[in-house]
C-alpha cells in the first residue's frame, strides 16, 4: 500500500517538481521499455487521505508511468471522500454519515490517479476515486 504524507516545499525543492506515491522511470528520458519484457504492476492499492486525523496529506499524482510496455493488474488509486472525526468534531454532513467527516475542497489533495507518458500501457482492474482533476 502507498499512502500520501504531508506535503512539504522547501526554498531548495524545484516548483515545477511533480510529487507522485510511485513513479516508474525518468520523466525526462524517452524510455520505450521492453516489449519482450514488460514491466507490471500487480494489487497496488495507493490513498491520499483517510487513515489518520491529518487533511493536510496530498501529491500531484498517485502512479506516473514514464515508460513504455508496462502492464497493470488491479490498482485501486483512491483520494479519501472521508476522514476520521477529531475528538469532539462532529460530522460536517451527518445525514450522509454521522461517523465520517465528509472531504471538502482543500483537503487531501490529489490531481490525477494515475498519468501515462509511455506507449503500449495496458491497465485492467483500474480503478481511480475521488482525484480532484
Amino acid at each position: 500500500m502507498l499512502e500520501a504524507t504531508v506535503l512539504s516545499r522547501d526554498e531548495h525543492s524545484p516548483i515545477d517538481k511533480t510529487t507522485s506515491l510511485l513513479q516508474w522511470g525518468d520523466p525526462s528520458i524517452n524510455d520505450p521499455g521492453n516489449e519482450t519484457n514488460p514491466g507490471c504492476l500487480i494489487d497496488v492499492f495507493a490513498r491520499v487521505g483517510g487513515a489518520s486525523l491529518e487533511r493536510g496529506v496530498s501529491t500531484d499524482v498517485m502512479v506516473q508511468l514514464n515508460s513504455g510496455n508496462i502492464y497493470g493488474d488491479n490498482l485501486w488509486l483512491w483520494r479519501a471522500d472521508h476522514v476520521q472525526l477529531r475528538p469532539m468534531e462532529k460530522a460536517n454532513f451527518p445525514h450522509i454519515s454521522p461517523l465520517y467527516r465528509q472531504t471538502v475542497k482543500g483537503e487531501c489533495n490529489v490531481n490525477n490517479g494515475i498519468v501515462v507518458n509511455g506507449a503500449n500501457v495496458t491497465m485492467v482492474g483500474l480503478a481511480v476515486e475521488h482525484t480532484n482533476q
